[in-house]
């Protein structure tokens, strides 16, 4: 059986400086960065760490 990924609870200091849309934009903004070639290869893996961190702070029906 397959374990959901627990989301953490929209609290604290995420809370107070962003709502979910504002959220949603940054991880669009990533993601369109991303196919656009904007990152090198050596960055990928701490742009992949952020957008996962943000995208694991959106409702679950706004997650990509």
């Amino acid at each position: 059986m397959k374990k959901e990924k627990e989301i953490p609870e929209f609290t604290g200091a995420i809370q107070s400086q962003f709502n979910p849309q504002e959220l949603t934009v940054m991880a669009q903004i990533i993601d369109v960065a991303t196919r656009r070639g904007i990152f090198s290869a050596a960055d990928l893996a701490g742009v992949a760490t952020i957008y996962n961190k943000i995208v694991s702070y959106l409702p679950k029906g706004a997650q990509q």
